[in-house]
């Protein structure tokens, strides 16, 4: 089949896989991939690296119409497309192992961030308007000069939106001035539209910014606010009463590392007007490197609407104590068996009996419908019990997913058993059950 035979639909598909340079090397290929070329959803997204892509020269034949670098010259042309734009700065390497391609060996220290600051003037100038913009790794551009005039025209043209509904600031490790005035920013252009927004490692420091005035004066003119990522760091008292005025917050998820400020301590009448407020809310936690249990238990309260729940806790920890993983299990079924619907627990090395835990968590949550148990199991029959459960449809599972170190003569019997007992009405009930061993796979 000739190239230019491909339906467009199939086209435009094969255009979603290219980055920028190689679309428009394939659009020389035919009349029917120059038309493809140029359609619309084609150019709805926009992956931007800006220490790499802005500096990108057009190729000899477009280098006639015009001297501009290849971004530039396409947003010019299909920026009024644009609906998600994301813009990355790359994770730098050693020098001696970073590869300048010969085009950008000549530029001049801080001509990325040039390059940035006029691009973002000419979507300004545009005046396009976004429905999604997302900071990534912004932690990486400390690098650059002329970061101060970055940010200037990001807040210029942040300023400037009026239809943006997403704004992400993760990673971007701003400092608390820098990332207020991002914040005032959206508030001024798109306060009424904004409903998700994510600061999950938005500023350096967290010291005082849970109770900064224009921090919390910024949450309180997100009025179409449902959807936000933040750090444990981010949380206070006031925070909570701020997000509970409005009423309509449906998701929040919150990050709690070990390098994070915990010593401040939320109530359960914060949580529990929260709640009451916002009657479909939704509350996420992921722990991370957080393991003993009495390091765990003062954040989960038992007023919080706890629905997603995602432990990791690392492989090193103090081995002249116990991590008290059964009373953290406990705490979850006892405080959110009505509301929990997924958990993650990545706990492995642990030497802990949680056999009889985790099946009282199934048989008590009545909404859980996802667990991921990266740990150990005592006894391969726990995993019999499971299956049980979901014949009985005592549970609402979809996987079962059981992946063992070393299985003995006696448990290699059990998992034989359960493959034969259990298989065939598993996948009746549209349940897939998968046990991995060295030796078979069943």
């Amino acid at each position: 089949m000739a190239w230019e035979w491909l339906p467009e639909l199939v086209i435009t598909h094969i255009y979603q896989y290219l980055n920028l340079q190689d679309r428009v090397a394939a659009s020389k290929v035919c009349k029917s991939w120059h038309n493809a070329f140029y359609a619309p959803f084609l150019w709805r997204t926009m992956e931007l690296h800006l220490d790499r892509d802005l500096l990108q020269p057009l190729d000899t034949e477009l280098m006639t119409l015009t001297e501009e670098p290849l971004v530039i010259y396409l947003v010019q042309i299909f920026g009024h497309h644009l609906h998600r734009l994301e813009l990355i700065w790359s994770r730098p390497l050693p020098f001696s192992l970073q590869y300048i391609p010969c085009s950008l060996q000549l530029f001049a220290p801080g001509a990325q961030a040039q390059a940035a600051s006029q691009f973002l003037r000419i979507l300004h100038s545009k005046d396009i308007q976004l429905k999604e913009l997302v900071l990534t790794d912004w932690i990486f551009s400390y690098k650059w000069k002329f970061r101060g005039r970055l940010l200037f025209k990001l807040t210029r043209f942040l300023r400037s939106q009026k239809q943006l509904q997403i704004l992400s600031l993760q990673n971007a490790c701003l400092g608390h001035h820098e990332a207020s005035k991002l914040l005032i920013a959206a508030v001024t252009g798109c306060s009424s539209v904004l409903h998700q927004l994510n600061l999950r490692g938005a500023f350096r420091e967290w010291k005082d910014a849970y109770t900064n005035p224009k921090y919390l004066e910024s949450l309180r003119q997100l009025r179409a606010l449902t959807n936000i990522h933040l750090d444990y760091s981010a949380l206070s008292n006031e925070v909570l009463y701020v997000l509970s005025q409005h009423g309509v917050l449906t998701c929040l998820h919150v990050l709690v590392r070990d390098s994070d400020n915990r010593q401040h301590v939320l109530s359960n009448h914060a949580w529990n007007l929260l709640s009451t407020t916002c009657s479909n809310l939704k509350v996420s936690f992921s722990i991370v490197n957080i393991a003993h249990h009495e390091n765990l238990c003062p954040f989960l309260l038992p007023s919080i609407p706890l629905s997603n729940f995602q432990l990791l806790s690392g492989c090193v920890w103090d081995q002249s104590r116990t991590r008290n993983f059964r009373s953290t299990v406990r705490l979850l079924t006892n405080f959110y068996s009505g509301t929990l619907e997924t958990i993650h627990l990545h706990i492995k090395n642990n030497r802990e009996m949680l056999d009889d835990l985790l099946l009282e968590m199934l048989s008590k949550c009545c909404r859980l419908s996802h667990l991921q148990y990266d740990g150990v199991l005592h006894n391969m029959e726990t995993v019999r019990e499971m299956c049980l459960m979901l014949i009985n449809i005592k549970t609402r599972f979809h996987d079962l997913h059981v992946k063992p170190r070393i299985l003995n003569v006696t448990n290699q019997q059990i998992v034989r058993d359960i493959c034969n007992r259990f298989t065939k009405k598993l996948a009746e009930q549209q349940v897939h059950l998968k046990i991995e061993d060295s030796q078979s796979v069943c």
